[in-house]
């Protein structure tokens, strides 16, 4: 059944943008470079920041997040990988980012190392791909088992960004130069995807809910990040899989329940009469009846919003952890505010 959808796909790398806040500062982002027009990298500038990006090209295939891939190139004797053992990642749109730079470098410049790199690049992402369907956030893999890391990731996007970047190299189009052996597997891959995110939705008492920020890569089960960051369903992580789901034409039953039944649960649990700002100089829902907002995790079972310090103990309320976790990080958001306006235009 999924196999019939992959010519169908047209708009999956919009859900994976969707999925996103805006390009990182780090200087390993193609947002900034997404609007320009296909001569600019055939320029001066164009290919210079394509031999960086290059240069900072893991030996496997793929590039860590947290290096400045764009101001200058690689020096000699410094690390390209923010990991010990030098995995690449797709988190923070690490890897993705810089293929969808060569694959534009390489249409406006015919460079034959362009090319190269980004099917580097291709070969990475499908051997990093689990059997079940679903991509880790890096690549090698850790040695312990348990490292969240190894998990299938929909956290910050990631799983969205490599299947984007996987369906345009089917479609071809601007992936003309993508080889059709490769292309062949980027389908098999990208089948393989989908069915892993509709065996991953979760289900409270028989009925669909949600995803978590990390699935077990065999049993599909939901898994931890870091130590605050529980086993929960998610409000920004299933927005971004609900709108990858929504951008497939003529679905298919079970694509349409599974969005059915994420949508219902997004409206169920979100807070109205409230907004998210400083009180105190802390993170706090403001009453305000004009305004809304959703937890980051939700209790399976439950749907209470939860939080949580470093020492890992659900608390549920943002008033009970303390103030460095309460001020860094994002325990609410307003990304499903997409899914139902899209939801609305269907």
């Amino acid at each position: 059944m999924i196999r019939t959808l992959v010519p169908c796909l047209a708009l999956l790398f919009v859900a994976a943008v969707a999925a996103h806040s805006g390009p990182h500062l780090s200087g390993d982002s193609y947002g900034p470079f997404a609007g320009k027009p296909d001569s600019w990298f055939a320029t001066d500038e164009g290919r210079r920041i394509a031999d960086n990006i290059l240069s900072y090209q893991l030996p496997h295939g793929g590039w860590s997040k947290g290096m400045d891939t764009v101001s200058g190139p690689h020096r000699p004797g410094q690390p390209k990988s923010i990991y010990s053992k030098g995995q690449g990642t797709f988190d923070d749109d690490a890897t993705t980012s810089q293929m969808w730079y060569l694959s534009r470098a390489y249409n406006a410049t015919q460079e034959a190392r362009y090319r190269e790199g980004f099917l580097r690049g291709v070969d990475y992402i499908l051997k990093a791909q689990y059997p079940s369907g679903g991509w880790p956030q890096v690549y090698p893999l850790s040695s312990d088992p348990r490292n969240y890391r190894n998990y299938v990731t929909f956290n910050d996007g990631a799983m969205a960004d490599v299947m984007g970047l996987i369906q345009a190299g089917v479609r071809g189009k601007g992936f003309e130069f993508v080889d059709e052996e490769r292309r062949s597997k980027l389908r098999a891959a990208l089948e393989k995807g989908i069915e892993y995110i509709l065996k991953a939705q979760i289900k409270v008492a028989g009925r669909l809910t949600a995803w978590c920020q990390q699935h077990d890569p065999v049993t599909y089960e939901p898994r931890p990040g870091r130590t605050y960051e529980h086993v929960a369903l998610t409000s920004a992580e299933s927005s971004g899989i609900l709108t990858f789901l929504m951008s497939i034409p003529q679905k298919p039953p079970e694509v349409q329940r599974a969005i059915e039944a994420g949508v219902a649960w997004l409206r169920a649990v979100r807070i109205d009469g409230y907004r998210v700002a400083k009180a105190n100089g802390l993170q706090a829902l403001l009453v305000d009846p004009s305004r809304h907002a959703w937890a980051r995790f939700y209790e399976i079972g439950t749907n209470r919003p939860i939080f949580s310090d470093r020492d890992g103990v659900i608390k549920y309320s943002i008033e009970e952890i303390g103030a460095e976790r309460r001020n860094g990080y994002g325990w609410y958001t307003n990304s499903p505010d997409e899914v139902l306006r899209l939801i609305r235009h269907e």
